[in-house]
């Protein structure tokens, strides 16, 4: 092991920088065999080891960012930097209150000396952390984000990428850190949103004059950030994640509506040709979200809507066809219309522009039977109006009352 205590003299520092260099041809190899034997000790069964580990890797740590300063030193330190932020962020969920104490010093450590060097890097790693579902890593998260800004200047509009400019002191993910203050101000744990609040009004409501959220209501490539981001927030499996990731949605409605809602429809237009199907889910789980936080401004939307329940409830997964009724009663409990069941129904069902074969038909089963089954939407005196009523002499119904008929029976029958 290095002799760490030799580190508040540049001079022995110096020294033993250069005998490491003049032992081996390749230095690297040193600090990683030295991670390893730490890392052994930070995961040990035993609270006293881990507290050791944990110790030893924080002053490990302030002996390797001496080095960052060295002419000609040839550690990497971004894979340096790699390696050591997880150690420290799993250290961070140890039942130990040392343990984590020495965590949160060593992440500080490492931001405010890697900080300006390599800002892209750290924010990409503390990301990572703003959707845990331990509520401690999350706080922790905003904290050190906040602090990472702190050594940038505070000015967060002027960490932005620059193409230009293809080195590691640029942010790259300017848009992702914004959104992960914003949403993080809308966690239920208030010691969580008051700190993310607090950020968000240091660093950028007063930097930019304005209030809310501006950022993403003036520029396009934010808010679609932010909606990527509330589609993995609200699909997480942690509930009270999904819930922050919910209110952010809520808050949003009254602020941005128009802009949001055509975003988040061409976002879920897009579910239907996803390769990757965990996505499409997600996506559509969303769409879901959004609907239910949707008020009456919705009936601008709702022919959009409609069409999007249309394809979903003939979707090939049944996940998704499942989904489709429940976006259906969330947009019915918005929609005063009165006529809204049936005018649906009528469209999708017994349209003559329909060609519905007996496989198409028999896709719209799950959609059909999750109407038939809630007593709110009372779906069945209205199929028994369309189909049996001889007052209706609407040519579409007369002409598919049939269709209407036979698929009733494989939502009954089946």
């Amino acid at each position: 092991m290095l002799r760490i205590a030799s580190i508040s003299d540049s001079k022995n520092l110096q020294l033993e920088y250069e005998e490491i260099k003049s032992k081996t041809t390749d230095p690297e190899q040193i600090w990683r065999e030295e991670l390893e034997e730490i890392e052994v000790l930070c995961i040990h069964n035993d609270a006293e080891n881990r507290v050791s580990g944990i110790t030893l890797l924080v002053d490990y740590h302030r002996f390797m960012s001496c080095f960052k300063n060295f002419k000609n030193c040839k550690i990497n330190f971004t894979e340096y930097v790699h390696k050591v932020l997880p150690m420290f962020e799993n250290a961070l969920l140890d039942t130990n209150e040392d343990v984590r104490s020495a965590a949160v010093k060593g992440l500080k450590l490492g931001i405010e000396t890697f900080g300006e060097d390599y800002p892209d890097l750290l924010f990409k790693e503390l990301l990572r952390g703003y959707k845990h579902g331990n509520y401690w890593i999350r706080y922790h998260t905003i904290v050190l984000i906040s602090t990472l800004l702190h050594v940038l200047g505070g000015n967060i509009h002027k960490i932005k990428e620059d193409k230009e400019k293809e080195q590691e002191g640029i942010i790259t993910c300017y848009e992702e850190v914004i959104s992960c203050i914003y949403i993080l101000s809308f966690d239920q744990i208030e010691r969580v949103s008051f700190t993310a609040s607090s950020a968000w009004q240091i660093f950028v409501e007063k930097r930019q004059g304005r209030h809310l959220c501006a950022p993403f209501n003036d520029s396009e490539a934010a808010l679609s950030v932010l909606i990527a981001e509330m589609i993995s927030v609200i699909s997480s499996e942690y509930q009270e994640v999904t819930r922050t990731g919910n209110r952010t949605l809520n808050s949003l409605m009254g602020k941005i509506f128009n802009k949001l809602m055509d975003q988040s429809l061409d976002v879920v237009r897009k579910a239907f040709t996803e390769e990757n199907f965990d996505k499409a889910i997600k996506k559509f789980n969303y769409f879901l979200s959004v609907v239910e936080a949707c008020d009456d401004n919705i009936v601008k939307y709702q022919p959009q809507i409609e069409a999007l329940i249309g394809k979903m409830m003939i979707h090939d997964n049944i996940e998704v066809k499942e989904m489709s009724s429940e976006v259906f009663k969330a947009l019915k409990k918005t929609i005063s219309n009165d006529d809204f069941v049936k005018d649906f129904i009528k469209a999708y069902f017994c349209s003559t522009e329909n060609s519905d074969g007996p496989e198409l038909l028999e896709k719209k089963v799950t959609f059909l039977e999750a109407l038939i089954a809630d007593p709110f939407l009372q779906v069945c005196p209205i199929l028994t109006n369309l189909c049996l009523n001889p007052k209706e002499t609407d040519s579409s119904l007369f002409l598919n009352r049939a269709k209407l008929l036979r698929l009733v029976s494989f939502s009954i029958y089946k």
